[in-house]
């Protein structure tokens, strides 16, 4: 990576995944001016090799449910909501879990109530559009069905629980249905966003991890999730003897040695 005098930003070298910002997957072995620079805040989904049960109980031990969704983007919300990514070959999975002591469903519209939204950007294009690699799910407190805007929800596995002091949700995402093949080290546009309703009625407010109030349209400002390596479990060290005793017997008698 380079800057020329003019403050623009030239970038070589391997592009499969359009990492270079030129708008294109291919590589390059001279210089191109990067027009799709992406400053967006990033997080690592592990790959995991548990069979996950989809249920909303996030109760495997791969979930790690650390990053913050608070970035208030409409009204108000007093929320704690926190979400983690998981990968595998065949689905893509998001774990959220919400704090919330007051949750209603009586809305038509999901994002009127208590939920959640995951939003992805499957060729992490950045765009100001949604195209065929996109979506937008959205998971409700108490409801046993999905929201897609485009009705994409082919193959998704989802479920929602309660968990003391609010709930917690869950989606499987095929990448058949985002029409992509994963790889260690791909990046994905990514966030997610927590509808808060307070009162029944309108909701309150919406927080998201990454992006705007217009996230269900808009996929430019979107963070990004870096497909990781499967973690490897520490194996759990034999405890070190402190020392070792052995009992000799001679003929003058009995003795011990101590090494």
């Amino acid at each position: 990576i380079t800057l020329k005098p003019n403050g623009k930003i030239m970038a070589s070298g391997g592009n499969n995944f359009g990492q270079l910002g030129d708008g294109t997957n291919d590589n390059k072995n001279t210089y191109v001016e990067v027009d799709k620079l992406n400053l967006s805040i990033s997080t690592t989904a592990a790959k995991t090799g548990t069979n996950m049960t989809v249920d909303g109980s996030l109760e495997e031990s791969d979930w790690g449910i650390v990053s913050d969704v608070n970035k208030v983007v409409s009204g108000t919300t007093n929320n704690t909501v926190k979400f983690g990514v998981l990968w595998d070959t065949t689905y893509l999975y998001v774990g959220i879990e919400v704090l919330d002591n007051e949750l209603f469903h009586d809305s038509n519209k999901e994002s009127d109530d208590d939920s959640v939204e995951i939003y992805i950007d499957g060729n992490n294009e950045h765009d100001k559009n949604y195209d065929s690699n996109d979506r937008q799910f959205i998971k409700r407190w108490n409801d046993p069905a999905l929201f897609e805007q485009n009705g994409n929800t082919t193959g998704v596995l989802h479920g929602w629980a309660a968990i003391p002091g609010g709930y917690s949700a869950e989606i499987a995402v095929p990448w058949s249905n985002l029409g992509i093949t994963p790889a260690t080290g791909m990046t994905i546009g990514f966030s997610v966003g927590c509808n808060d309703d307070d009162d029944g009625g309108n909701g309150e407010g919406q927080a998201v991890w990454a992006g705007t109030a217009n996230n269900d349209k808009d996929t430019s400002a979107f963070g990004d999730v870096v497909l990781g390596e499967e973690s490897i479990p520490t194996p759990t060290p034999s405890p070190t003897p402190i020392g070792l005793e052995a009992h000799y017997l001679f003929d003058e008698g009995s003795g011990t040695i101590l090494k």
